[in-house]
Protein backbone atom coordinates (compact mmCIF):
# COMPACT_ATOMS: atom_id res chain seq x y z
CA UNK A 1 0.00 0.00 0.00
CA UNK A 2 1.99 3.29 -1.08
CA UNK A 3 2.48 6.04 1.69
CA UNK A 4 4.23 8.54 0.77
CA UNK A 5 7.94 7.61 0.04
CA UNK A 6 7.64 4.41 1.13
CA UNK A 7 4.56 1.95 1.71
CA UNK A 8 2.62 0.32 4.75
CA UNK A 9 2.31 -3.25 4.88
CA UNK A 10 -0.77 -4.86 6.61
CA UNK A 11 -1.54 -8.40 7.91
CA UNK A 12 -4.67 -9.58 7.06
CA UNK A 13 -6.87 -12.42 9.22
CA UNK A 14 -9.31 -14.55 7.98
CA UNK A 15 -11.22 -17.33 10.12
CA UNK A 16 -14.05 -19.54 9.24
CA UNK A 17 -16.99 -18.92 11.26
CA UNK A 18 -17.19 -20.64 15.26
CA UNK A 19 -13.65 -21.62 14.14
CA UNK A 20 -12.06 -19.43 16.94
CA UNK A 21 -12.82 -16.34 18.77
CA UNK A 22 -12.30 -12.71 18.17
CA UNK A 23 -9.40 -12.88 20.86
CA UNK A 24 -7.84 -15.36 20.17
CA UNK A 25 -7.59 -13.98 16.47
CA UNK A 26 -6.50 -10.76 17.70
CA UNK A 27 -3.96 -12.17 20.13
CA UNK A 28 -2.64 -14.50 16.47
CA UNK A 29 -2.61 -11.47 14.71
CA UNK A 30 -0.27 -9.26 17.33
CA UNK A 31 2.36 -12.15 17.65
CA UNK A 32 2.90 -12.39 14.47
CA UNK A 33 3.17 -8.69 13.39
CA UNK A 34 6.22 -7.91 14.83
CA UNK A 35 7.97 -11.15 13.33
CA UNK A 36 6.86 -10.20 9.48
CA UNK A 37 7.94 -6.67 10.55
CA UNK A 38 11.56 -7.99 12.00
CA UNK A 39 11.69 -10.44 8.40
CA UNK A 40 10.79 -7.70 5.91
CA UNK A 41 13.55 -4.85 7.40
CA UNK A 42 16.34 -8.17 7.32
CA UNK A 43 15.09 -8.75 3.64
CA UNK A 44 15.30 -4.55 3.10
CA UNK A 45 18.48 -4.68 4.52
CA UNK A 46 19.86 -7.89 3.19
CA UNK A 47 19.17 -6.38 -0.30
CA UNK A 48 20.74 -2.95 0.73
CA UNK A 49 23.80 -5.08 1.53
CA UNK A 50 23.52 -6.91 -2.15
CA UNK A 51 23.14 -3.34 -4.00
CA UNK A 52 26.13 -2.27 -2.14
CA UNK A 53 28.29 -5.37 -3.02
CA UNK A 54 27.17 -5.31 -6.71
CA UNK A 55 27.72 -1.40 -6.65
CA UNK A 56 31.35 -1.86 -5.61
CA UNK A 57 32.28 -4.52 -7.99
CA UNK A 58 31.11 -2.30 -10.91
CA UNK A 59 33.38 0.39 -9.42
CA UNK A 60 35.92 -2.08 -9.73
CA UNK A 61 34.92 -2.69 -13.77
CA UNK A 62 34.72 0.65 -14.40
CA UNK A 63 37.93 1.06 -12.91
CA UNK A 64 39.44 -1.84 -14.55
CA UNK A 65 40.97 -2.43 -11.13
CA UNK A 66 41.59 -5.89 -9.99
CA UNK A 67 42.57 -9.62 -10.87
CA UNK A 68 40.57 -10.41 -14.05
CA UNK A 69 40.27 -14.27 -13.02
CA UNK A 70 38.95 -12.89 -9.52
CA UNK A 71 36.64 -10.40 -11.40
CA UNK A 72 35.36 -13.00 -14.10
CA UNK A 73 34.43 -14.88 -10.85
CA UNK A 74 32.67 -12.44 -9.09
CA UNK A 75 30.92 -11.20 -12.14
CA UNK A 76 29.41 -14.16 -12.65
CA UNK A 77 28.14 -14.75 -8.94
CA UNK A 78 25.94 -11.66 -9.82
CA UNK A 79 24.26 -13.40 -12.62
CA UNK A 80 26.01 -11.31 -14.97
CA UNK A 81 27.64 -13.62 -17.76
CA UNK A 82 29.52 -12.02 -20.91
CA UNK A 83 28.58 -14.38 -23.16
CA UNK A 84 25.93 -11.70 -24.12
CA UNK A 85 27.32 -8.53 -24.67
CA UNK A 86 26.70 -5.63 -22.03
CA UNK A 87 26.92 -1.65 -22.06
CA UNK A 88 27.94 1.23 -19.56
CA UNK A 89 24.70 3.58 -19.34
CA UNK A 90 25.39 6.70 -17.27
CA UNK A 91 22.62 9.07 -16.56
CA UNK A 92 22.99 13.20 -15.94
CA UNK A 93 19.58 12.91 -13.82
CA UNK A 94 17.94 10.59 -11.40
CA UNK A 95 17.00 7.13 -13.00
CA UNK A 96 14.93 4.57 -11.98
CA UNK A 97 17.58 1.69 -11.90
CA UNK A 98 15.47 -0.91 -10.89
CA UNK A 99 13.72 -0.60 -14.51
CA UNK A 100 16.53 -1.35 -16.41
CA UNK A 101 17.25 -4.93 -18.07
CA UNK A 102 18.02 -7.48 -15.73
CA UNK A 103 21.03 -9.06 -14.39
CA UNK A 104 22.77 -5.99 -14.62
CA UNK A 105 25.03 -3.99 -12.04
CA UNK A 106 24.60 -0.27 -10.71
CA UNK A 107 26.15 2.09 -8.95
CA UNK A 108 26.10 5.43 -8.28
CA UNK A 109 28.63 6.05 -11.43
CA UNK A 110 27.25 4.03 -13.91
CA UNK A 111 24.75 1.15 -14.96
CA UNK A 112 26.39 -2.17 -16.61
CA UNK A 113 23.27 -3.42 -19.06
CA UNK A 114 22.88 -6.15 -21.16
CA UNK A 115 22.71 -5.68 -24.48
CA UNK A 116 19.80 -5.69 -26.42
CA UNK A 117 17.95 -3.76 -29.18
CA UNK A 118 15.43 -0.69 -28.30
CA UNK A 119 18.45 -0.46 -25.51
CA UNK A 120 18.31 3.26 -25.83
CA UNK A 121 14.51 3.50 -25.66
CA UNK A 122 14.11 1.77 -22.85
CA UNK A 123 16.60 3.46 -21.01
CA UNK A 124 15.15 7.25 -21.83
CA UNK A 125 12.46 5.93 -20.39
CA UNK A 126 13.56 5.34 -17.03
CA UNK A 127 15.73 8.93 -16.97
CA UNK A 128 14.33 12.30 -17.53
CA UNK A 129 18.17 13.94 -17.97
CA UNK A 130 20.58 12.96 -20.34
CA UNK A 131 22.07 9.54 -21.21
CA UNK A 132 25.11 8.52 -22.49
CA UNK A 133 25.09 4.67 -23.98
CA UNK A 134 29.25 2.69 -24.73
CA UNK A 135 29.99 0.05 -26.81
CA UNK A 136 29.17 -3.47 -26.46
CA UNK A 137 31.70 -5.16 -24.59
CA UNK A 138 32.25 -9.61 -23.53
CA UNK A 139 34.90 -9.40 -21.63
CA UNK A 140 35.30 -7.56 -17.92
CA UNK A 141 38.52 -6.04 -19.03
CA UNK A 142 36.38 -3.79 -21.73
CA UNK A 143 33.97 -2.33 -19.21
CA UNK A 144 36.29 0.63 -19.27
CA UNK A 145 36.67 1.37 -22.97
CA UNK A 146 32.58 1.27 -23.06
CA UNK A 147 32.53 3.34 -19.85
CA UNK A 148 34.76 5.81 -21.93
CA UNK A 149 32.23 5.88 -24.88
CA UNK A 150 29.70 6.37 -22.70
CA UNK A 151 31.33 9.65 -21.19
CA UNK A 152 31.82 11.29 -24.69
CA UNK A 153 28.35 10.17 -25.27
CA UNK A 154 26.84 11.69 -22.48
CA UNK A 155 28.64 14.93 -23.41
CA UNK A 156 27.78 14.68 -26.77
CA UNK A 157 23.71 14.10 -25.79
CA UNK A 158 24.49 17.08 -23.16
CA UNK A 159 25.82 19.26 -26.46
CA UNK A 160 23.78 18.57 -29.10
CA UNK A 161 20.55 19.21 -27.00
CA UNK A 162 19.75 15.29 -27.75
CA UNK A 163 18.52 12.96 -24.66
CA UNK A 164 19.73 9.73 -25.56
CA UNK A 165 23.48 9.75 -27.72
CA UNK A 166 24.94 5.94 -28.19
CA UNK A 167 28.35 4.32 -29.27
CA UNK A 168 26.75 4.04 -32.73
CA UNK A 169 26.06 7.42 -33.25
CA UNK A 170 29.45 8.62 -33.01
CA UNK A 171 30.65 10.57 -36.16
CA UNK A 172 33.91 9.89 -37.78
CA UNK A 173 36.01 11.97 -35.29
CA UNK A 174 35.28 10.71 -31.94
CA UNK A 175 35.08 6.68 -33.17
CA UNK A 176 38.76 7.39 -34.16
CA UNK A 177 39.23 9.07 -29.93
CA UNK A 178 37.68 6.16 -29.14
CA UNK A 179 39.72 3.33 -31.27
CA UNK A 180 42.96 5.36 -30.93
CA UNK A 181 44.96 4.92 -27.76
CA UNK A 182 45.60 7.51 -25.59
CA UNK A 183 48.66 7.50 -25.03
CA UNK A 184 49.54 8.02 -28.95
CA UNK A 185 46.95 10.88 -29.15
CA UNK A 186 48.07 12.80 -26.30
CA UNK A 187 51.63 13.97 -27.53
CA UNK A 188 49.79 15.68 -30.39
CA UNK A 189 46.69 17.07 -28.24
CA UNK A 190 48.96 18.56 -25.95
CA UNK A 191 50.83 20.50 -28.60
CA UNK A 192 47.81 21.28 -29.62
CA UNK A 193 45.54 22.31 -26.54
CA UNK A 194 48.73 22.98 -23.79
CA UNK A 195 49.01 26.93 -24.95
CA UNK A 196 45.24 27.47 -24.80
CA UNK A 197 44.84 25.65 -21.37
CA UNK A 198 47.42 28.36 -20.00
CA UNK A 199 44.46 30.83 -21.34
CA UNK A 200 41.26 29.38 -19.64
CA UNK A 201 38.72 32.19 -22.30
CA UNK A 202 40.44 30.73 -25.06
CA UNK A 203 39.72 27.06 -24.47
CA UNK A 204 36.46 27.83 -22.87
CA UNK A 205 35.86 29.55 -26.38
CA UNK A 206 36.53 27.41 -28.86
CA UNK A 207 35.13 24.30 -26.81
CA UNK A 208 31.82 26.11 -26.84
CA UNK A 209 31.99 27.04 -30.72
CA UNK A 210 32.64 23.44 -31.63
CA UNK A 211 29.50 22.35 -29.08
CA UNK A 212 27.55 24.76 -31.09
CA UNK A 213 28.66 23.70 -34.74
CA UNK A 214 30.37 27.00 -35.22
CA UNK A 215 28.01 28.90 -35.33
CA UNK A 216 29.36 32.44 -33.60
CA UNK A 217 25.98 33.87 -32.75
CA UNK A 218 24.44 30.49 -31.19
CA UNK A 219 28.36 30.37 -29.56
CA UNK A 220 28.02 33.93 -28.52
CA UNK A 221 24.44 33.88 -26.95
CA UNK A 222 25.27 30.57 -24.96
CA UNK A 223 27.98 32.59 -23.33
CA UNK A 224 26.54 35.61 -22.54
CA UNK A 225 29.16 37.45 -24.52
CA UNK A 226 28.98 39.91 -27.65
CA UNK A 227 29.29 38.69 -30.93
CA UNK A 228 32.43 40.86 -31.80
CA UNK A 229 33.74 39.76 -28.01
CA UNK A 230 33.53 36.22 -29.38
CA UNK A 231 35.03 36.63 -32.77
CA UNK A 232 37.93 38.44 -30.90
CA UNK A 233 38.76 35.22 -28.98
CA UNK A 234 38.71 32.90 -31.39
CA UNK A 235 40.95 35.05 -33.66
CA UNK A 236 43.33 34.76 -30.72
CA UNK A 237 43.02 31.29 -30.74
CA UNK A 238 43.71 31.33 -34.08
CA UNK A 239 47.42 33.36 -32.80
CA UNK A 240 48.16 31.17 -30.44
CA UNK A 241 47.56 27.97 -32.28
CA UNK A 242 49.23 29.64 -35.64
CA UNK A 243 46.19 27.71 -37.82
CA UNK A 244 43.34 29.26 -38.99
CA UNK A 245 39.93 28.26 -37.93
CA UNK A 246 38.31 28.36 -41.12
CA UNK A 247 41.07 25.73 -42.51
CA UNK A 248 39.47 22.08 -42.73
CA UNK A 249 42.42 20.47 -41.25
CA UNK A 250 42.72 22.87 -38.34
CA UNK A 251 39.10 22.35 -37.15
CA UNK A 252 39.15 18.44 -37.75
CA UNK A 253 42.89 18.61 -35.66
CA UNK A 254 41.38 20.94 -32.83
CA UNK A 255 37.92 18.65 -32.98
CA UNK A 256 39.82 15.57 -32.52
CA UNK A 257 41.97 17.29 -29.74
CA UNK A 258 38.56 18.00 -27.22
CA UNK A 259 37.46 15.25 -27.93
CA UNK A 260 39.91 13.20 -26.70
CA UNK A 261 40.74 15.63 -23.68
CA UNK A 262 37.26 15.08 -22.98
CA UNK A 263 37.81 11.16 -22.65
CA UNK A 264 41.23 11.21 -21.18
CA UNK A 265 39.55 13.43 -18.29
CA UNK A 266 36.95 10.31 -17.67
CA UNK A 267 39.50 7.34 -18.35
Amino acid sequence: VPAGDGAVSWLAVSQRDGQATARVTRAAARATAPVLAALARLEHMADGQQRAIRGALLDELLDGHGDEGVLAARVASCGVDFATPFRVVLFSGPADTDALPAPNLVSERAALVPDRPGLADLVAEVCAGTIGIGRAVSDATAVPHSLRDAELALRRAAAGGRSVVAFEDFDLATLAVTEAPPERLRPKVDELLDVLQSHPPLLEAVTAYFDHNLDVMRTAEAMHLHHNSLRYRLARVEDFIGQSLKDPSTIASLYIALSSQHAAEHV
